[in-house]
């Protein structure tokens, strides 16, 4: 991706579903020879941003191309990611441009209940589900560590049962 149209510049990534994210590897244009600095943003809604990630400068490498990673704080969601570019340390770089970017984090998915990953709900789960078969008709989308349930009674899911999903370096 090339913005074309010099500084600033931005780039919007629709992940499809609202992830709980724990990085963002970005593969900078030329960064063997610039740094780049950028912003990121996120929203659920594709309208409504929130800062992510504060302005930073990207990692120059010594080889073409160098990966910056940059880790977000916990509890990090969001559907869309704005990348705001606003400068380069090279003058003759006359826009902002990306080989790859890489959100690094999970989503739940269900065949038989409804999943909101942005409230973090599991809707439909009926009075008397075992937390076996709970676990049974979820997955999880993407990089984690474990899967915890607490506050069940005996094995059966109560209003208070908590599905937690460590990942990442955060788990």
């Amino acid at each position: 991706w090339g913005s074309g149209q010099g500084f600033p510049g931005w780039i919007q990534v629709d992940l499809g579903d609202t992830y709980n994210l724990d990085n963002l590897d970005t593969l900078w244009y030329a960064s063997s020879g610039r740094n780049y600095t950028f912003e990121v943003l996120g929203s659920t809604n594709g309208q409504d941003y929130y800062s992510l990630l504060p302005s930073r400068a990207s990692q120059q490498g010594e080889v073409e191309p160098t990966w910056t990673a940059q880790t977000f704080e916990d509890e990090a969601q969001a559907r869309y990611l704005k990348l705001n570019i606003t400068a380069c340390s090279s003058g003759g770089q006359s826009s902002p441009s990306i080989y790859e970017i890489q959100a690094i984090g999970f989503r739940l998915t269900s065949d038989l209940y409804s999943v909101n990953n942005t409230t973090r709900v599991i809707n439909g789960v009926e009075q008397g589900t075992t937390v076996e078969d709970l676990l049974d008709a979820i997955a999880v989308d993407g990089d984690y560590n474990e899967i915890i349930v607490e506050n069940d009674a005996e094995g059966v899911v109560t209003l208070d049962t908590l599905v937690t999903v460590s990942y990442g370096e955060n788990g």
